[in-house]
């Protein structure tokens, strides 16, 4: 009998996006929720001037402010993270906010992290939107993808609440840049203002996970079954995805 010594990758999850208030801290604490249920996670968020993803306490966020002046990145602080992510046994998730998108994309080219994260699954997730800023997130998409090579993993997530894509991505000037890197689509699905809407807000905007939702005895039977649905819209999309380690 042959034992199967194929070693696991770790992983890590690097969320960028050079648009502000496009979703990148929902993206972080929902990919954060599904990955614990899977692995040893470390959480990360860099956003010097906005960190949302940090005030989610039930995730055990970091926050690590990289810069030390206006797109300027204390070098130091960075290296020091690229030794924990190479020495500690587990996966990671790093948030990065709109303030620092510039300098930390220009330390991952002039450094050659790729190159240094040769041996872990790398998972770039990028989010758009529909509406009037499409086209800035469309264009942040292209160049995010063009700094990463082709072993990297990019995450495409469609957040919805300003309007939606057409199904097939094909359609868009976009897609021909991203394509050999694409793994996954994830669509934060348009809700019903008045219900689904209001309930998905009030839970980002209390900084709360699903687990603690559900524990929450001042919360209505329908509240917490309709997040419940939120939830698994969205872990569903990302178990087909193959976005686990």
């Amino acid at each position: 009998m042959t034992i199967n010594s194929k070693k696991i990758k770790k992983q890590v999850h690097i969320i960028l996006q050079g648009k502000g208030g496009v979703g990148k801290s929902v993206v972080a604490s929902l990919l954060a929720q599904f990955l614990q249920e899977k692995s040893n996670l470390c959480c990360i968020d860099t956003d010097p001037i906005n960190p949302t993803f940090s005030k989610f306490k039930n995730l055990k966020v970091n926050h690590l402010n990289l810069l030390s002046a206006p797109n300027k990145i204390n070098e130091r602080i960075f290296d020091q993270l690229i030794e924990n992510i190479l020495s500690a046994n587990k996966n990671f998730i790093i948030d990065n906010g709109a303030g620092g998108f510039l300098a930390i994309s220009n330390y991952i080219i002039e450094n050659d992290i790729i190159s240094v994260l040769a041996d872990f699954d790398v998972f770039v997730h990028i989010p758009i939107v529909g509406g009037q800023a499409f086209k800035e997130t469309a264009n942040g998409l292209v160049s995010i993808s063009k700094q990463f090579d082709e072993k990297t993993k990019i995450v495409l997530w469609i957040n919805e609440y300003f309007g939606k894509l057409n199904e097939d991505l094909k359609e868009y000037k976009f897609y021909k840049a991203i394509e050999n890197k694409l793994l996954a689509k994830i669509i934060l699905p348009e809700q019903s203002i008045d219900t689904f809407g209001e309930d998905i807000k009030m839970m980002f905007t209390a900084n709360k996970t699903f687990n603690e939702i559900a524990q929450d005895e001042s919360l209505k039977f329908m509240v917490k079954r309709r997040l419940n649905i939120f939830k698994e819209q969205i872990f569903v999309q990302l178990e087909e995805g193959k976005i686990c380690a």
